[in-house]
């Protein structure tokens, strides 16, 4: 059990399922939440200016109040760490539009978009055990 994973949903309820399929499948006892991504990216600003580990696996919803998840990529890019590359953001939502799917998936900070719920399968196919 090695990543360290941030969650990103402004659905307290997507939070806390992410965060149990996580723990159950081992991937990660270390997981922080936000239900902000300005929060979030706040918190990893901090991150970096303190020279602290970033998160292997960022999950991000697209759709959310104050900023969505395009915008939390767009800054997110303007945040200065030496292992932002190494930072995965998987973007998790129930968007149906197809010109988001498209935005996200061409993306090329987009490690993977996953439809809504997140599921142990879809968990299993993205961390290799």
């Amino acid at each position: 059990m090695k990543n360290y994973v941030l969650l990103i949903d402004d659905t307290k309820l997507d939070n806390f399922i992410n965060r149990i399929l996580i723990q159950q499948l081992r991937i990660s006892q270390s997981i922080v939440e936000f239900q902000s991504a300005k929060e979030a990216l706040g918190y990893l600003r901090m991150m970096g200016m303190e020279n602290k580990p970033y998160p292997d696996y960022i999950f991000l919803d697209l759709n959310m109040p104050e900023m969505d998840g395009f915008q939390f990529i767009e800054q997110f890019e303007e945040v200065e760490y030496k292992e932002k590359e190494s930072s995965k953001i998987i973007v998790v939502s129930s968007t149906v539009d197809p010109e988001e799917i498209r935005k996200v998936i061409s993306n090329p900070r987009v490690h993977k978009f996953i439809e809504k719920p997140l599921t142990k399968d879809k968990l299993r196919e993205l961390v290799p055990g």
